[in-house]
This record gives structure tokens, C-alpha cells and sequence, in this order.
């Protein structure tokens, strides 16, 4: 089971997010800050967290950047409806594993996902070996 954090400040998107995310085998745990999103991850181990780039408050950028700086390994994905070539070289200055629009399928969310929970357990395991 693949652990993540959703982050973001539109409790019916992380409800829907959540809801569709319950049908396959990713756990998803919610904050609608990113102060609550902090606070999560320094009481509980995730696989990734997932978070909304405009947020009241402290934006998907910034809490990705002080994520960073407590666990340079944690994959951090942003989605946004503002996706812009500025935005996304932002986002790889901070860190983030990658960016995506909104407007993408919830299947295409959840591939994204997997794809980057994956690579760090890959990542893990070889490190692991050493």
C-alpha cells in the first residue's frame, strides 16, 4: 500500500481525490493546509505527498521546499490549474519530482503516483544494500 499526504485548501477536491483513491491501493491521508501538511509529516512516514500549488497561506512551493529540508528523499508532486514553464523551473529549483495539471484523470493522478512511490522504494532498496 502506497502512503501519501494530499495537501490542498479545497476540502471537496482532496474528498474527491480521496474518495476515487480508496478504490486502488494508495492511502491517502488529508490536510487542508500546508501548515497541517507540516505538521503531518513530522508525526507520520509517507511515501509521497501531493499538493496543491495555490493554497492560502503557504503555497505548494514553499511547502515543498521546507518538506525538503527535513527529508531530501520524500517525492513531492504539485498540481495546479497554472501550470506554466515558469512554474514547473520553480518547482525543480525546490525539489519537486514533478508537476501536473489539474485537469488530468484521476487514473493518470493515481499512474503518477505509483510511478514516483516506486522509484523511491527502488531508491530505497538499493541504498538498503550498501
Amino acid at each position: 500500500m502506497i502512503k501519501i499526504l494530499l495537501v490542498d485548501d479545497d476540502y471537496s477536491y482532496l474528498r474527491f481525490l480521496r474518495t476515487y483513491f480508496a478504490t486502488t491501493e494508495i492511502d491517502a491521508h488529508v490536510a487542508t493546509s500546508a501548515e497541517d501538511a507540516l505538521n503531518a509529516v513530522k508525526e507520520r512516514s509517507f511515501d509521497m505527498v501531493l499538493t496543491d500549488q495555490k493554497m492560502l497561506g503557504i503555497d505548494g512551493l514553499e511547502l515543498a521546499a521546507r518538506i525538503k529540508e527535513n527529508d531530501k528523499e520524500i517525492p513531492v508532486i504539485m498540481m495546479t490549474f497554472y501550470l506554466t514553464p515558469d512554474l514547473i523551473a520553480r518547482a525543480q529549483g525546490v525539489g519537486i519530482s514533478n508537476v501536473f495539471d489539474k485537469g488530468i484523470s484521476l487514473p493518470e493522478i493515481a499512474q503518477c503516483v505509483r510511478e514516483h512511490a516506486h522509484n523511491r522504494h527502488f531508491a530505497d532498496a538499493v541504498f538498503a544494500k550498501r
